[in-house]
């Protein structure tokens, strides 16, 4: 037969409170019984805070499938506009366009500003570099692809052509 480890008592467990004696009396039965309410508390908020990051990561995902559309949607209207389309036609793509929008900024997701800002590799990504005159080096002159943001965060970053 095998010699079995003796086990450790499951009192002895890290992080278990140690238990308590009748005589050590009613002060000190309170004090665990509020550290206990305490830790629960703090593991409530932690969960629902966890809770609430994994579902705005869900809905950043979902609604990351819409960008596409809006690049589309932009190509369209530039395309309509170009090539002197219906105005009627132009109309209705700058409607469809309105609404796009306030579906991404109902839910917290912002387009980033490109045209004229200066460069910065946290928010563009820069496709080409030109000489454009009137435009100073390192600004954004033109924009190939939106970019968005939610909360502080980068969901796309906005592909640009900047000036040399």
């Amino acid at each position: 037969m095998v010699d079995q480890p003796e086990l450790e008592s499951t009192d002895a467990r890290v992080g278990s409170p140690a238990p308590l004696k009748k005589e050590e009396g009613e002060e000190a039965w309170r004090d665990q019984y509020v550290r206990l309410q305490a830790d629960f508390d703090n593991y409530r908020r932690h969960a629902e805070a966890e809770r609430s990051r994994l579902t705005g990561l869900g809905k950043e995902a979902a609604l990351a499938d819409i960008f596409p559309l809006v690049d589309h949607l932009d190509r369209g209207l530039a395309w309509a506009r170009e090539h002197g389309a219906d105005p009627a036609v132009v109309e209705g793509l700058l409607l469809v366009q309105k609404e796009l929008h306030k579906v991404l900024e109902k839910n917290g997701i912002t387009r980033l500003t490109t045209i004229g800002e200066a460069f910065n590799p946290e928010l563009h990504e820069a496709v080409s570099v030109i000489a454009r005159a009137g435009a100073k080096a390192g600004e954004v002159v033109e924009e190939l692809q939106a970019g968005f943001m939610r909360d502080g965060r980068v969901l796309r970053p906005a592909r640009v052509v900047v000036a040399g």
